[in-house]
Formats: C-alpha cells, sequence, structure tokens
C-alpha cells in the first residue's frame, strides 16, 4: 500500500506549511506515504512561502508543487491529481485542517480491508470557538455526525476535508468544473461504479468554523445548492436518500441532545440572520469557484 496526498489550496501558504509539518509526522508514526500533490490557485505568495519551505525543509515523500496561474477550483484539482497520482491509495485533504493522530494510516487500512469498499469519510471536527456562526456550525457538524453514523450509504457521508479512495477508481472519474459539491459528486460515481462507503466515526480531522454570520449562511446555501444540483446529475445513484422529515427529525434531536442553551440558541439565531444574508451572499456562494470564507482560513 502506497498514498498518494493530494491537496487543492487557494491562499493558504501557512495553513499547508502546518498541514506539511503534520503529514511528516504521520509518516514517521508509519502511514507509508510515496508523495503529497498540491495543486494551487493562490494569488498571493503562497507559491514563493511553499518554495522557500522545500528548499529549507527536507521531507520523507516526494512533494509535487502544481500552481495554476488563474483559479480553477477544486474539480481541477481533485482531476489533476487523480490523473498525476503514483500512490494506489488516494487520500484527499483540505490545506485547512489539523490531523488526529495515524488518521492517514485509518483511512488507508479501512479502504484496503474490503475490496468492495471504493471510498472511505472520516469525522471532522470544530476547533471550539465562541462567535454564534461557529456553534451554529458546530451544531450542524454533529447533526451530520449522526446521520453519517446512522446512514452510511446516504447522500451526506463524504467529506471532502478527508477522505481516501483507490486510484483505480479515481482515474475513472472526471469531475465536471461547475461541481458545486464535489466531494458528494466523488461518493456518487464511487457508488455507481458498485463500491460501498465507509464512514469511520471515530477518527477525526479538525477545522475551523466561519466566524462571521453572512459566512455561514453562504456555507448552509452552497450546502443546499450542492444537493440540488446533484438531484439532477446523478438522479437514483445513492442508495439511501433520507427524507427532509426524518433530517429535520435528527437535527431537532441533536438539539436538544446538546442540552447546552447557548449552542440552541446560537443555531436559532444564525439560520433566523440567514433570511438578511441570503440576497447579499447568494450570487458568491451558488458557483463552483465560490467566494470563501475568509476567517475559516
Amino acid at each position: 500500500m502506497e498514498i498518494t496526498i493530494g491537496i487543492p489550496a487557494y491562499n493558504e501558504g501557512e495553513n499547508l506549511i502546518k498541514l506539511l509539518t503534520q503529514l511528516k509526522k504521520e509518516f514517521d508514526s508509519g502511514s507509508p506515504i510515496r508523495e503529497v500533490i498540491i495543486v494551487d490557485d493562490s494569488n498571493d505568495d503562497t507559491p514563493e512561502m511553499v518554495s522557500k519551505h522545500l528548499r529549507e525543509t527536507k521531507y520523507p515523500f516526494n512533494i509535487k508543487f502544481i500552481h495554476n496561474n488563474e483559479r480553477m477550483g477544486v474539480s481541477n484539482a481533485w482531476n489533476t491529481i487523480f490523473r498525476e497520482a503514483d500512490g494506489d491509495t488516494i487520500i484527499l485533504l483540505d490545506a485547512d485542517i489539523s490531523l488526529s493522530p495515524k488518521v492517514i494510516e485509518k483511512l488507508a487500512k479501512t479502504l484496503a480491508s474490503n475490496p468492495k469498499i471504493g471510498i472511505v469519510g472520516c469525522r471532522t471536527r470544530t476547533i471550539e470557538l465562541k462567535s454564534i456562526a461557529a456553534l451554529a456550525t458546530k451544531t450542524i457538524n454533529e447533526w451530520l455526525h449522526t446521520i453519517r453514523t446512522l446512514y452510511p450509504q446516504a447522500q451526506f457521508t463524504i467529506m471532502g476535508r478527508a477522505l481516501a479512495l483507490r486510484k483505480k477508481i479515481a482515474r475513472n472519474i472526471y469531475i465536471p468544473p461547475d461541481t458545486i459539491s464535489v466531494d458528494l459528486y466523488l461518493q456518487c460515481m464511487v457508488s455507481r461504479m458498485g463500491f460501498a462507503t465507509v464512514y469511520l466515526g471515530n477518527t477525526e480531522v479538525f477545522f475551523k468554523p466561519p466566524l462571521k454570520l453572512y459566512e455561514f449562511t453562504s456555507q448552509v446555501i452552497r450546502a443546499y445548492l450542492g444537493h440540488k444540483q446533484l438531484e439532477k446529475i446523478v438522479n437514483n445513484t445513492i442508495k439511501t436518500k433520507l427524507s427532509l422529515k426524518t433530517q429535520i427529525a435528527l437535527f431537532i434531536r441533536e438539539l436538544y441532545k446538546s442540552k447546552n442553551i447557548k449552542k440552541v440558541i446560537s443555531t436559532i439565531i444564525a439560520y433566523l440572520s440567514s433570511l438578511i444574508y441570503i440576497p447579499m451572499v447568494w450570487k458568491g456562494a451558488s458557483k463552483a469557484l465560490w467566494e470563501t470564507a475568509k476567517t475559516t482560513k
């Protein structure tokens, strides 16, 4: 088993250096990382920052840094990684996450454990922050964890922050450039090819949630539009499509189970405030090349 790590990036020099350092620790602890492929769309000093770091720091695996002179999006980045990967296992990571110990090894070993498994996702957890938007994001994230645990073949399972799939499967997939939810599109394609999805609820990566309510609204809109787009592209591909009634019931249960009044109130405020921010952020949230939430970086 040899692993290719693929990372799309956009104006994230410091995050990339931090993640590369974590990947070195993963390699030192036994993860068979063969290479890291970074596909970068940055228009800031990220290329110079990463190049300087690579000149000054030795890594036990190959690192390929591919820079695009224009922003081409995650779909292009993933398609490039699928084409360029040498490892038989591809693990895709967002640049702005933090890894729990041995997460790379756990993703890869789960994928290798059964040839019927085509794609593996893991739990994403928010870094503890106190803003209303951050608390609401935490609620949504915990709700999604519940859905993914109960319905691992449903349309919510794979999250692009960290996932693993086989190279031989990835080579047969092309993600259209206008795709909003590239991670769920990838899950749909793997499912259509007859492979199973696995969710590792005890294997975690961490991310920083949005701090601003308008950024929260943008992410909610993007998730909604991504699902609506997929319904047209891959109709009836997902074996278990959860009804809206089930989704709402699980969401209410999550709010009740938390017994955290501040989090419940924050979630209600965040969704009500979305009614104000929707006209402001709709245009930026409805495109594949969306306006990213700056506070999450």
